[in-house]
């Protein structure tokens, strides 16, 4: 079962669309097919480097993922818990 999709329609240049065009053509694939293959590798890297700055592991990935909450959130809200069990 695959998760619901969003539409997200970016504005590209002619030259950017061109040059995809042919990239998903190459790869048999429909130039959205890419483009979302290109977004989800880009937010898997920003999550991951997210976490390897606030120095979680795998275990805890869900803190990053969870809804209404960016990375900067999560880690403030980490520092405050420490403070207070001091």
């Amino acid at each position: 079962m695959s998760l619901p999709l969003k539409d997200f329609r970016p504005g590209i240049t002619e030259r950017t669309h061109r040059v995809l065009s042919r990239i998903a053509r190459a790869r048999g694939i429909t130039l959205q097919e890419l483009g979302r293959e290109i977004i989800e590798a880009y937010v898997a890297k920003a999550i991951h480097d997210a976490k390897v700055i606030l120095g979680q592991d795998d275990g805890h990935a869900d803190e990053l993922e969870s809804a209404g909450r960016a990375p900067e959130d999560a880690g403030a809200n980490r520092n405050a818990s420490a403070r207070g069990r001091r």
